[in-house]
């Protein structure tokens, strides 16, 4: 029984195993090396692996373990993609606001730091907060 399972997962894949082909594996590389690396790294790396799997595949191997190292190396180019969207969006809000201030500075919009605030109404609320407080006890 266990055998006709194996040959049915064969049958879907004519590929012959990496393990008896003249093909090294790919080098396993963790996501923490792969942040580590300069762009000009991965892109290297990553048509390494292509040209390599692709070779497997033209031999009838299974590329199983390039794909996978190429699927890794697509999620971080994927992730500083984003991280370069999101660090332009935060230096297009920056500008934004910077230019909202010196707008503001240029035209006299400053409010004056000096003017004394009036706080009559916070005064008012705790004199009938104090009143409450004396009502509940009683």
């Amino acid at each position: 029984m266990a055998k006709n399972k194996q040959n049915r997962s064969v049958k879907g894949n004519n590929k012959k195993s990496v393990s008896n082909s003249p093909f090294s594996l790919p080098a396993i590389v963790s996501a923490d090396v792969l942040a580590t690396m300069s762009d000009d790294e991965l892109i290297e790396r990553f048509n390494t692996l292509v040209d390599e799997a692709s070779s497997v595949e033209r031999g009838n191997y299974d590329p199983t373990a390039w794909d996978i190292e190429i699927a890794y190396m697509q999620r971080e180019f994927q992730m500083r993609q984003y991280r370069r969207f999101l660090h332009d969006k935060y230096l297009m809000a920056t500008d934004v606001a910077e230019d909202y201030i010196e707008y503001n500075h240029d035209h006299d919009y400053n409010f004056d730091r000096n003017v004394e605030l009036d706080n009559s109404a916070f005064v008012k609320l705790s004199d009938h907060r104090d009143m409450l407080r004396d009502f509940s006890n009683n």
